[in-house]
């Protein structure tokens, strides 16, 4: 788990999660537990990670985890970053690339914060940290197999 680009074994008949989250304590924990009790193959990129949209962009993943209050990563543009410092968390930068390219895929949001000020609409679900795995796993299977 020290390569944050790092597979785990691949297997067709499991999903493909993407989790962008900077924190190293308790992902290393969610990421073991969606692995080996829950069987999801598993990608962890780091916040200040230049290539995280080209990842997103070039990986088929059936979800992503998205930890919403984040750094910006150093290869954003001065727009990106401006509207970082203007009140749009990275993590809510991010949220709204991914939803214009892909309007349907699902995303669990991780926050610690109370509100967000985020339309997520379908396909989205948001969590207060900490929150147990078990929970983080209800809801992907909720988002990958009971809204299809």
């Amino acid at each position: 788990m020290n390569n944050p680009y790092e597979k785990s074994t691949s297997n067709d008949k499991k999903m493909n999660i993407l989790i962008i989250d900077d924190d190293r304590k308790g992902t290393p924990y969610l990421i073991e537990e969606l692995r080996d009790t829950y069987l999801y193959n598993v990608t962890w990129l780091f916040k200040k990670d230049d290539k995280v949209e080209e990842i997103i962009n070039t990986h088929p993943f059936d979800a992503i985890i998205l930890d919403i209050m984040m750094p910006p990563p150093d290869s954003w543009s001065d727009e990106e970053k401006r509207q970082s410092e203007n009140g749009m968390s990275t993590g809510n930068v991010l949220f709204r690339k991914i939803r214009e390219k892909y309007q349907e895929k699902p995303i669990i949001i991780l926050t610690g914060k109370t509100t967000i000020g985020i339309d997520a609409g379908p396909y989205t679900r948001i969590l207060r940290k900490p929150e147990f795995v078990s929970k983080v796993n209800e809801t992907l299977k909720t988002l990958l197999y009971d809204e299809k």
